[in-house]
């Protein structure tokens, strides 16, 4: 089997889809799912952080989407600027800290409307896909059943030994060969050691 036949360009193009829809204001995206059978089951917008994301559910197929929105304002800047690896208890691995901060913020918001006997799938570009990667640790973490976690243009959020420890995740990466966004920050490879800083 060669690896495009292993790859689910649907999947991919579906979650293409719903992390550009991110970028879109809540009647938009109503409107998007509307005739399909997703329900948007929850769209927030954190004030102080200023990162759009929301929920779609698939009764049909048991599935849940948890879509985040990139890099859009200058609150959103600093936080991809907020580049030291820290200790995260809750995904148990050293994590780019403005990412983090922000999954916690998500994840705290999204729990009420997560069904924990359905598939979770998260997605987002940029540092969205950034988040969607960390949520998706957490969801890890707490039992959920995570499905494919699939980014844009996402930067990186740990280390080597963060990586190893999420291996066991469906993740897909998606980015452009000229993309400078995926190759920051400029983690120490050999920056291995998982203590609290």
């Amino acid at each position: 089997m060669q690896a495009q036949d292993r790859i689910n360009f649907k999947e991919i193009e579906l979650q293409g889809i719903l992390s550009q829809a991110t970028y879109l204001p809540k009647p938009n995206i109503e409107k998007l799912v509307e005739s399909s059978n997703l329900e948007l089951t929850f769209y927030g917008s954190d004030s102080e952080l200023q990162v759009a994301f929301f929920i779609l559910t698939n009764h049909v197929n048991k599935t849940q989407a948890i879509a985040v929105r990139g890099t859009s304002n200058i609150q959103n800047a600093l936080l991809d600027l907020s580049l030291k690896l820290t200790f995260d208890k809750k995904a148990e691995i050293r994590l780019h800290h403005g990412f983090s901060l922000v999954a916690k913020q998500i994840y705290a918001d999204l729990n009420l409307y997560l069904n924990r006997s359905y598939v979770i799938n998260t997605t987002g570009h940029s540092l969205g896909g950034a988040v969607a990667l960390v949520l998706a640790a957490y969801l890890d973490k707490g039992n959920y059943k995570v499905g494919s976690v699939i980014t844009f243009g996402q930067p990186k959020v740990t280390n080597f030994e963060g990586a190893s420890a999420l291996k066991h995740l469906d993740i897909k990466r998606i980015v452009l060969p000229h993309d400078l966004v995926p190759l920051v920050p400029p983690f120490d490879p050999l920056d291995i050691q998982s203590i609290d800083i």
